[in-house]
């Protein structure tokens, strides 16, 4: 317990401390006044930070990229996995080795950025959502697994019968 709480001291510390400096005015942090709580009480670095663009157009794309590119990824998932999930699916072994192959071996950052420049999605938003990949094989497997388990296949049966 002794270790751990020392180590707590280690990690919690700094981050303490650049939460306290932010607060504080630039003076007293470059004085080294400021150990713990915050000095001479100040928003100014805030102002400054929040009053260049740069700043909110990251906060925008972080947003897009998150809200868009869950969508998308759970999307072409969820398309991937129903159909191996079913055993009639002709073609299933196939795909799954065509699945599994780049799980394993990733071409890396340069085949990437060689097909984003021929696709014209090189410094776009875009780019960035095609190149992280579409899909994630292991979320797949997943996915695939609970559709297997969860969907029996009376229901399917039922689902035909019905039209």
């Amino acid at each position: 317990m002794v270790l751990i709480g020392i180590f707590l001291l280690l990690v919690l510390y700094p981050l303490i401390y650049i939460v306290s400096s932010s607060f504080s005015s630039g003076e007293a942090v470059t004085t080294g006044k400021v150990l713990l709580w915050p000095v001479d009480f100040s928003l100014r670095g805030y102002e400054i930070v929040f009053s260049y663009s740069s700043v909110w157009t990251g906060y925008l794309n972080t947003i897009f990229y998150t809200v868009v590119g869950t969508l998308i990824k759970v999307v072409i998932t969820i398309i991937a996995a129903y159909p191996m999930s079913r055993k009639n699916f002709q073609g299933r072994k196939v795909l799954n080795y065509f699945y599994m192959i780049p799980m394993f071996f990733g071409g890396g950052m340069i085949p990437h950025y060689i097909v984003a420049s021929k696709l014209g999605l090189v410094n776009s938003r875009w780019g960035f959502l095609v190149l992280t990949g579409g899909i994630s094989i292991y979320n797949m497997i997943l996915i695939r697994t609970y559709f297997q388990s969860s969907i029996p296949g009376e229901l399917l049966e039922a689902a035909k019968m019905d039209g």
